[in-house]
């Protein structure tokens, strides 16, 4: 099995990472701003609504964020094919968009198709040699989120590559974003340039 490496992943997705960025962070927001124009709904609200509303979000702006890539043909998109949005850029990579859970994980229901993923075993016929299943994710603790993009095998993270916010964003960390301003907004926390390497997984990455 030839999965993408990091630094290949890093050079490809480059000229895509602030539509990702943006796609994961508006998505979140929308859902925020969503609970917290109806008070009573926003407190019944709960950690899987919460998911859905986003992935829903997300569906949407996928197409849109991605349509100047798409009519470029560097880059295509399918919903109907697979039952949730995939990005196929330059026939390397398909991409998807997940929640990832305290472990980093995506959170999946384990279906045979999502199984098959997981373990990059699913290429449907999108792929050539060495394409690669990865995930666009964020994780979140009520409040803010952090996203990255990540190859998996399993339940292990080959790689994970951060997805950064523009230099000129001030930003605090996570654990502090809920220490809200006078006008009730909360900056997302900002993300290293540094990534994560698996050492011990046997993979050339």
């Amino acid at each position: 099995m030839s999965l993408l490496s990091v630094d290949a992943a890093a050079l490809l997705l480059e000229p895509f990472g602030p539509i990702i960025r943006g796609i994961l962070d508006d998505s979140w927001q929308k859902c925020r701003d969503l609970r917290a124009a109806d008070f009573e709904f926003g407190n019944i609200c709960s950690t899987r609504t919460r998911a859905c509303i986003v992935h829903d979000y997300i569906t949407n702006l996928v197409p849109q964020r991605f349509a100047e890539a798409i009519a470029s043909g560097r880059v295509t998109y399918s919903f109907e094919k697979y039952g949730f949005p995939v990005v196929n850029i330059e026939g390397k990579v398909l991409l998807r968009f997940k929640k990832l859970d305290e472990d980093g994980l995506p959170s999946n229901i384990p279906t045979n198709r999502q199984t098959s993923i997981q373990h990059q075993r699913t290429m449907f016929d999108d792929f050539g040699e060495g394409g690669t299943w990865l995930v666009a994710g964020y994780q979140t603790d009520g409040v803010a989120i952090t996203s990255s993009v990540s190859c998996f095998l399993g339940d292990r993270a080959l790689w994970t590559l951060p997805l950064l916010q523009p230099a000129d964003v001030d930003t605090i960390p996570m654990d502090q974003a809920r220490a809200k301003d006078e006008d009730n907004e909360v900056r997302l926390p900002k993300i290293r340039t540094k990534y994560k390497r698996n050492l011990d997984t046997g993979t050339d990455t």
